[in-house]
């Protein structure tokens, strides 16, 4: 009786084994379609970040008990969301287990996971033969999240435990689809970056500034023409009438500092278009009037000096002559009117020579030469500086620093974003201690005050936009605002202008700015946007364009001496009727005293 409950027993030990067997063979074909997976996505392009993610409640979901072996791997299901691209290589591979009833919850959990980086590689793996229902729902779902490379395996067992795949492959472009390809393992590649967008509307809000508008929109133009998109700009579409919000837009043309802030809603792409200073644009020295020419030649101190140095003169040569008649014992009568008309001193200060008399003694003779000697001096000396003075065209002097700027007055316009940068960033209390003359507006009450071309204000800027404002102030011949060196902030910053976070055309715009930039064609857009702009101001200031931007000398900058002159000459033809005049009144007093 012994001998058929052995043989039970044993046939029940064979059933299990069998069972166990095939069972552990089946896992065994799971990990080494995995793998094969794996290696086949890593020889495309390298595999250095591992993302597995399955519902907590999915219990056939082959990813489970799969170990990978030479890469880091993330394991993690909907109740737990990583930063992947914060905290892990970008490189990364995203493998997906998905059931009908939770999808949405593992997609959004992937989305949030995948955060700024939902172009790269994602595998979604469904184990269990799907209708075309669930594959529809899959594909609405996709595009709202902007997946981009993505593939999903419909993963099934043949009779002998082999595991194969049905392998649909997301097109992007110009709907999201899913189309059927055959093995995964046989195709040449199995995940390929589009670079055809099947004219896909790319939402731009522009830039204020026209100079960086004008740059920016042959920038975008062209990277929509190399990749088949449509660029269409807020309120500046013809055919189409659509307001583009902060909800809806792709890409932001304002340009913005750099900061070590992180943004919400989008991410920041420098712009490599050289280097980008913060400065202080003041208003440029502007041209001497006639009486502050006078000011600056010193006419009232030199006229001070040569009234001084004339009663000096006078004093000495009477104090002279007396004592020398006085040593000779000559009868000397001094007159009255002496000091009040002396020729020789006039002569003198004016560095002309007088006439000597072979009478006088060898004292005054050196006390003449002298005299002359001193009005050669001081004549060169004035005509040395009224020389500069005609010669180049005379300024007043500049705002060279912050002391300067602040004992100027000057009011300093800067926007609220470039003044929160610099707070922010810089010094907390830069403006109360450096600029404490300060006024905020928008950007764009900031532009209109620079094109007014008003001498009043100075302005908080980036030497990048600057150097083309200057280059157009040139073309019209006009010098409003100057840089100096010490009025410098912040020098190497980066100029960033903003795209939507996971937009779908992230990816491909980094790579073309980067290889625009290192083409160099991104400053020949920079020359073109100001050849456009300049053609714009002298076809506005077409009067502007005929004039030179240097003139020669001519007889309107000497009105100013044609009136000194008529001055001077009405002085001399009242000196020579005072003349005249006491002459006659000498002559009527001499007549008398004889008589």
């Amino acid at each position: 009786m012994a001998l058929p409950k052995q043989l039970k027993f044993i046939n029940i030990f064979l059933v299990l084994l069998i069972i166990y067997g095939s069972s552990d063979g089946t896992e065994n074909q799971h990990e080494i379609f995995l793998n094969r997976l794996l290696q086949a996505v890593h020889n495309e392009r390298s595999v250095e970040t591992l993302f597995l993610l399955h519902h907590s409640n999915l219990a056939n979901c082959s990813l489970q008990d799969w170990n990978p072996p030479r890469i880091p791997t993330i394991r993690s299901n909907e109740l737990t969301v990583f930063n992947v691209e914060k905290t892990f290589n970008h490189n990364a591979l995203a493998l997906v287990c998905l059931m009908k009833n939770s999808y949405r919850e593992i997609l959004n959990t992937l989305a949030k996971s995948f955060d700024c980086m939902r172009q790269e590689r994602i595998i979604l793996m469904i184990h269990r033969k799907s209708d075309s229902k669930f594959i529809e729902d899959i594909t609405h779902e996709v595009k709202n999240l902007q997946f981009l490379h993505l593939i999903v395996l419909i993963v099934q067992e043949k009779y002998n435990g082999q595991v194969f795949a049905s392998t649909l492959r997301l097109q992007s472009f110009p709907e999201p689809h899913f189309k059927r390809i055959r093995n995964v393992f046989a195709i040449q590649r199995i995940f390929y970056r589009p670079i055809n967008f099947h004219g896909k509307v790319l939402n731009a809000i522009p830039n204020d500034i026209p100079i960086l508008f004008v740059a920016l929109n042959e920038m975008f133009t062209e990277y929509a023409r190399r990749y088949n998109s449509t660029l269409r700009i807020q309120n500046r579409t013809i055919k189409e009438d659509i307001e583009i919000t902060e909800d809806n837009y792709d890409i932001d043309m304002k340009i913005q500092l750099h900061n070590s802030q992180n943004f919400l809603h989008h991410m920041n792409i420098a712009m490599d278009i050289g280097s980008n200073s913060l400065i202080i644009l003041v208003p440029c020295a502007t041209e001497l009037r006639g009486l502050d020419i006078f000011k600056e030649l010193g006419v009232r101190t030199l006229t001070w000096l040569a009234l001084l140095f004339y009663i000096i003169f006078v004093l000495v040569e009477m104090l002279f002559v007396f004592i020398s008649n006085r040593f000779n014992g000559r009868n000397f009568t001094m007159r009255y009117t002496n000091p009040l008309i002396n020729l020789r001193a006039v002569r003198a200060i004016l560095g002309q020579t007088s006439p000597i008399s072979n009478r006088y003694s060898l004292s005054i003779q050196h006390f003449f030469v002298f005299m002359s000697l001193f009005g050669t001096l001081f004549g060169g000396f004035f005509d040395c500086k009224l020389r500069s003075f005609l010669t180049k065209r005379p300024y007043y002097s500049q705002i060279e620093n912050f002391s300067e700027l602040r004992k100027s007055g000057v009011t300093v316009v800067v926007d609220h974003t470039t003044r929160q940068f610099i707070e922010q960033e810089i010094n907390a209390n830069f403006f109360r201690d450096e600029v404490p003359n300060v006024r905020t507006t928008t950007i764009q009450e900031l532009i209109n005050h620079v094109y007014s071309y008003d001498r009043k204000f100075a302005f908080v800027a980036n030497s990048i936009p600057w150097r083309t404002f200057r280059e157009e102030m040139k073309s019209i011949n006009q010098k409003i605002l100057c840089d100096s060196k010490n009025l410098t902030i912040l020098e190497n910053v980066p100029l960033t202008f903003s795209i939507r976070r996971n937009a779908i055309f992230s990816h491909h715009l980094r790579n073309f700015i980067i290889n625009a930039a290192d083409s160099g064609m991104i400053t020949c857009w920079f020359k073109m946007a100001g050849k456009v702009i300049r053609k714009h101001i002298k076809t506005t200031l077409r009067e502007s364009e005929q004039q030179p931007s240097h003139l020669p000398l001519s007889f309107d900058h000497f009105k100013w001496l044609w009136a000194v002159l008529c001055i001077a000459y009405v002085m001399s033809f009242m000196v020579f009727v005072m003349e005249i005049l006491w002459s006659k009144y000498q002559r009527r007093t001499r007549s008398v005293s004889i008589v």
